[in-house]
């Protein structure tokens, strides 16, 4: 009897370790699945968070892509300013910069739409502000035949003998020579007005503004009587 109640003290105690482990063990399951959901609940929070940077990240980016990409075309826009551009006039190309291509076109307009008195201040204008653009010559040229339909003769004697002289093989000379004479002739200065129709003759003898310029050189000249 002694040796059993022995063996069930010891198996009572035994099974009061056992109780004691498993309720350990089940203890530190239930601190490992909380352990788990906490660190689960602060993944999903840091994924969040993350989720949230790569957003803001990416918008940033977007707004800094768009900064650049408008200071680019502003870039571009400075540049093309001062690249040179093609302008054909009279079946020739001339290279120029924005603000003279802006500038004829707009004294262009003036003449075309019969205002020649703006129009002859404009290309006057242009040769002032531009005084070595290709396009000088036909400004001169333009800004002198605006004189002569307003019956300025001086300022249009100025401008195309301004021509002849700078731009003396210009192919706008012929005709310029011709309309110098006549402003010459219409103020009065027949002798002038002679000798630039000479010189047509003699430097354009081929020109379409030469059979002109025989005639009214032959109606300029003194009368033998």
């Amino acid at each position: 009897i002694a040796s059993v109640e022995k063996q069930s003290e010891s198996l009572v105690s035994e099974n009061t370790m056992l109780k004691s482990r498993v309720d350990g063990m089940a203890k530190s399951q239930l601190d490992m699945v909380s352990e788990v959901g906490q660190l689960k609940s602060e993944l999903q929070s840091v994924l969040g968070s993350l989720e949230t940077l790569t957003r803001s990240v990416k918008v940033d980016q977007g707004t800094v892509v768009s900064g650049i990409e408008q200071q680019l075309q502003s870039l571009s826009e400075r540049l093309a300013r001062f690249e040179p551009q093609s302008f054909v006039i009279d079946n020739q190309t001339v290279l120029v910069d924005a603000k003279e291509k802006s500038a004829f076109e707009a004294a262009q307009g003036l003449l075309s739409s019969g205002a020649t008195e703006a129009a002859a201040a404009a290309f006057d204008e242009f040769s002032r502000r531009f005084p070595d653009s290709a396009l000088r010559p036909w400004a001169l040229h333009f800004e002198g035949a605006a004189h002569y339909l307003r019956k300025n003769y001086e300022p249009s004697i100025s401008a195309l003998s301004e021509l002849y002289k700078r731009y003396p093989g210009h192919p706008r000379v012929p005709e310029s020579l011709l309309t110098l004479a006549a402003s010459q002739a219409e103020s009065g200065q027949a002798r002038a007005a002679r000798s630039s129709l000479d010189l047509l003759l003699k430097q354009f003898p081929d020109s379409s503004q030469a059979v002109t310029a025989k005639k009214r050189l032959a109606a300029l000249r003194p009368s033998k009587n």
